[in-house]
């Protein structure tokens, strides 16, 4: 059998991606089932002498069994601890990072104060202030763990992290230095060194962007410049995969070779040691694991003169991995990396040769005669120039698949993109790798004076091309839940019937799929901008432990409530982002408390905010207070007397009451009436036009709760939190939706009266 590490590897990881899109309730019946096919498979002469047919079964009943025996040993017993307040002794295992305002560490724990409970697990908690410890101290602290369900959780468990948790302020904390540190401490401060260097010699503007760009750290990258990468369609470059990898080899190579007049299997072994330094820099991430054990099997066959396959050795790198932690398939930039790869090795090769031969000049003409002279003695510098082109479309072939089911999302733009920031960004990591170099030696420390504006006009370079690009009409283009299946289905059926009707199907078959796809896509768009046109939508965001809701007709957006978790914090910047929000046209801010107004300060930093209703303005920092006299319209509202107001948004009526242990929110869509009412408020205090309503939306049970009526209740909390209310909930029969963890809700209201409730983030079900 051919290339059977790429067959295994592709089939194991297939199997556990679509557990994961599907659901992994019941892996072992449905890996029992694979295995029973494998033994039919056996009495069946034609499918018995297809090698290939028997390793893809028995592999994707491996990746199975293996994901449901990880999920009994390593992920189902961390369930107990969430939502509890335990105590644990831990070691710091890695540098510490600031988002918001708190700092997050990740933490191994070594004993966990909770009975029936694993003790040493990787986890990583919240501090409102930094601790005074680095990185393998050990510490002893009172940890609040919370509850990550869904996507957010496996992309945790793939990098290792099995929990979440905030720790307690005023709980006492306990640090013990260590002496004897292991060898990855000397990574991490290879890495802080490096954050020392960028952030010394560059400003704030660029600093954060080329340690992106160097070491794949975007813990300092702000959301909106994750966003502009992301619209252009450029991101791959500040996953550390293998670009950097390619681009750093190289240089290493070269400098060997030309240096030290090292031979080229010589070179192989120092770079197959870097590229495992590398590694360790970067974290072993799932993206520069794959990249990393493909590079290093492709030099370790430099070295003993033998050329490895290099499709081969991406299916090794993948099974490695997946067998070691199935829920790498759920770290997107991981898949991102494999098709990416696969794309380049596929496609990258034929479509340059395809592209040469067309541009090749064919023809008995004299001027046909010279330029093909001239075509066959630059041959190799001509397709360097092609590949340029068409290495970055035969990955962009490749991940759009990816990029569709994991982000719903379609950057319209990246072709140009890639053509004009690649070359760039390869060099801008080889001088910026030079730069670091330099500064960290005694004896080239001088060149660093050269680099410095090199590495300056190349990263504002990037990042304004990138930022012009980003603002183009329909750049970030948002897959629409509705028609996405359906575009999936009509294009792998379009390509199917081409396979089967066209004799040389194997050579075209995939430049169909791409176009096909392109052209449902595109039509799919136009559809649903006309569809949805001056329809209203409610949408209740899956922020964690609080209340997200937000109002919006077109590309006007009222933002009703704005609580949740801290961690949540870009959910509400994202789906605005999506949504192709310039302004906020109303913000609510009924109360101060998490629950209500966790992102207020954040959303007015960020966005141009046209009216801002406040109530317990006294309350506010000082901070909030100039950020809220930016907007165009200030409303300030009394906080101590009973009182309902009303501010008109979006074709919409916005009722607000306020009462002494009472916050609700009452409108009218199309005749669906809705309330907002937190926990914490006494339902027996509402109006009574507020008591009898369509839609609830709440964050638990409210006191007095029974004194409303609702036809639906819309939950938004964390699995654990709302286990008890939901019980309650559903002994009267009351149709609940709940956000917890497993997406956002959105309420469509089309003019012809016709109403759509559908849970956002799982658009595949």
């Amino acid at each position: 059998m051919k290339r059977p590490l790429a067959v295994i590897g592709f089939s194991y990881s297939a199997a556990l991606l679509a557990a994961f899109l599907f659901g992994i309730v019941h892996l072992a019946g449905a890996a029992v089932i694979i295995a029973a096919l494998f033994v039919i498979s056996l009495f069946l002469p034609k499918i018995r002498k297809l090698p290939y047919i028997k390793a893809v079964i028995l592999s994707c009943a491996a990746g199975l069994m293996t994901l449901y025996f990880f999920n009994i040993v390593n992920v189902e017993d961390t369930d107990v601890l969430m939502e509890n307040e335990v105590h644990i002794k831990a070691v710091i295992c890695d540098l510490p990072y600031v988002q918001g305002n708190r700092v997050y560490y990740t933490l191994e724990t070594s004993d966990i104060d909770f009975p029936d409970c694993p003790q040493h697990i990787k986890i990583r908690v919240s501090s409102a202030k930094a601790l005074r410890a680095e990185p393998y101290d050990i510490t002893e602290l009172t940890v609040r763990f919370y509850s990550r369900s869904g996507s957010d959780r496996f992309s945790d468990i793939a990098k290792g992290i099995y929990l979440r948790g905030s720790i307690k302020e005023f709980e006492k904390i306990t640090i013990t230095k260590q002496d004897e540190k292991p060898l990855y401490y000397y990574a991490l401060q290879a890495r802080k060194r490096i954050f020392d260097i960028i952030d010394n010699t560059f400003s704030s503007s660029t600093a954060p962007f080329m340690k992106a760009l160097l070491v794949g750290d975007k813990s300092a990258l702000s959301f909106e410049d994750r966003e502009v990468f992301r619209n252009a369609g450029i991101t791959h470059i500040l996953v550390a995969s293998g670009f950097h990898l390619s681009v750093l080899t190289w240089l290493i190579s070269s400098l060997l070779m030309l240096l030290f007049r090292c031979r080229k299997n010589t070179a192989a072994i120092f770079c197959a040691v870097f590229v495992f330094a590398y590694m360790a820099v970067v974290g072993f991430t799932p993206s520069i694991m794959r990249a990393g054990i493909m590079m290093i099997i492709s030099l370790l066959g430099l070295f003993a003169f033998r050329q490895a396959d290099p499709i081969n050795s991406l299916g090794a790198a993948v099974l490695l991995i997946c067998f070691i932690n199935p829920y790498a398939v759920c770290d997107t930039g991981f898949l991102l990396s494999v098709t990416a790869s696969l794309g380049i090795l596929v496609l990258g090769d034929r479509l340059t040769k395809k592209v040469y031969e067309v541009l090749c000049p064919l023809g008995n003409s004299d001027k046909s005669i010279k330029a093909e002279v001239f075509f066959d003695d630059h041959k190799r510098g001509i397709k360097t120039i092609i590949s340029v082109v068409t290495i970055p479309v035969s990955a962009l072939v490749f991940t759009y698949p990816v990029t569709i089911v994991c982000f719903r999302f379609f950057a319209p733009y990246s072709i140009l993109s890639n053509l004009l920031i690649s070359f760039a960004a390869s060099l801008l990591l080889v001088f910026l790798f030079l730069l670091v170099l330099c500064d960290m030696s005694l004896i080239f420390g001088f060149l660093k004076t050269a680099l410095v504006p090199l590495c300056s006009m190349l990263s504002k370079y990037i990042l304004w091309t990138a930022e012009s690009i980003s603002s183009l009409p329909y750049a970030g283009t948002r897959a629409s839940y509705e028609y996405v299946p359906v575009m999936l289905a009509m294009t792998f059926s379009v390509t199917a019937v081409y396979y089967f009707a066209k004799k040389d199907r194997k050579r075209n078959t995939i430049t169909v799929m791409f176009i096909s796809a392109l052209v449902f896509f595109t039509a799919g768009s136009m559809y649903d901008t006309m569809t949805k046109f001056d329809s209203k939508k409610v949408s209740v965001l899956d922020t964690g432990s609080g209340i997200s809701v937000i109002l919006s007709k077109n590309n006007d957006s009222a933002i009703l409530s704005c609580g949740g978790s801290y961690d949540k914090i870009a959910e509400i910047s994202s789906y605005l982002s999506d949504s192709s929000t310039d302004e906020i046209r109303y913000l609510l801010i009924s109360d101060k408390s998490s629950d209500c107004s966790a992102y207020a300060e954040n959303l007015m930093k960020n966005y141009h905010v046209r009216t801002v209703q406040v109530y317990d303005e006294k309350k506010c920092t000082d901070r909030m207070h100039s950020l809220i006299y930016e907007s165009d319209e200030v409303i300030l509202s009394e906080t101590n007397k009973q009182q309902t107001e009303s501010y008109i948004c979006c074709g919409t009526e916005i009722y607000v009451y306020k009462a002494v242990r009472c916050n609700a929110v009452r409108f009218e869509v199309n005749g669906t009436v809705y309330l907002i009412c937190h926990k914490g408020s006494d339902c027996s205090r509402l109006p009574l036009t507020f008591r009898e309503v369509d839609i609830m939306i709440t964050d638990g049970i409210s006191e007095n709760m029974s004194y409303v009526k609702a036809g639906k209740i819309i939950l938004s909390d964390t699995p654990t939190s709302l286990e008890d209310d939901v019980k309650g909930m559903e002994a009267d029969k009351t149709k609940l939706y709940y956000t917890a963890g497993y997406g956002n809700i959105g309420i469509r209201h089309y003019q012809d009266g016709h109403v759509s409730i559908r849970r956002e983030n799982e658009w595949l079900n």
